[in-house]
């Protein structure tokens, strides 16, 4: 984004991520939120705070279809939806839970009983600009997942090639937040 001022429309999603992040993570109050401050870099790099068993396991315990979704890797190999996520997480050192999360906020894949290809070959909203129109490219659960975690893990250690930066100000809806890590200025 160039300017400094974010729409309305990205406040709410970064209150969404923020909020699924810490559901995950552990009970808080919502007094607790603070949108200069919404993930920690360790949280979201702890990229071993599940393992295979607990990602099948939390899978399998929402309404939704990945605890028995499969999809074929970059080299054609079938996986299940757990095995994606962690064989991710753990190639780009991002907490699975993040990208549990993501799913979630872009395509409802975990709470969507019947959900569409669509959503599946949309889960992360890579490549899939607000402005409007997904690129085929990154079409498919796998390649999604795989590219959001790489995009993240980009982020992460480039975070100086990008508009928003930790240690700084800026304005969005209004407000003054000054920005006080890497993760939150990537979200």
């Amino acid at each position: 984004m160039e300017s400094s001022k974010i729409s309305l429309f990205l406040l709410p999603i970064l209150v969404a991520i923020g909020a699924c992040f810490i559901v995950l993570s552990q009970p808080v109050q919502a007094a607790d939120f603070d949108p200069a401050y919404i993930v920690s870099d360790s949280e979201i790099t702890d990229y071993n705070s599940m393992n295979l068993d607990t990602i099948q396991k939390f899978l399998r315990e929402r309404p939704g279809t990945l605890g028995n979704y499969m999809t074929a890797d970059k080299e054609g190999m079938i996986k299940t939806a757990a095995q994606a996520f962690y064989e991710i997480s753990q190639r780009w050192m991002i907490n699975p839970k993040y990208l549990l999360l993501l799913v979630q906020k872009e395509q409802s894949l975990l709470t969507d009983k019947t959900p569409s290809q669509g959503q599946y070959d949309r889960a992360t909203g890579y490549g899939c600009p607000d402005s409007g129109g997904c690129d085929d490219r990154w079409k498919g659960f796998y390649k999604q997942v795989n590219s959001a975690a790489a995009q993240t893990r980009y982020y992460m250690d480039n975070i100086h090639e990008f508009n928003y930066q930790p240690d700084r100000t800026y304005t969005i809806d209004d407000q003054k937040v000054a920005i006080k890590n890497t993760a939150t200025a990537g979200l």
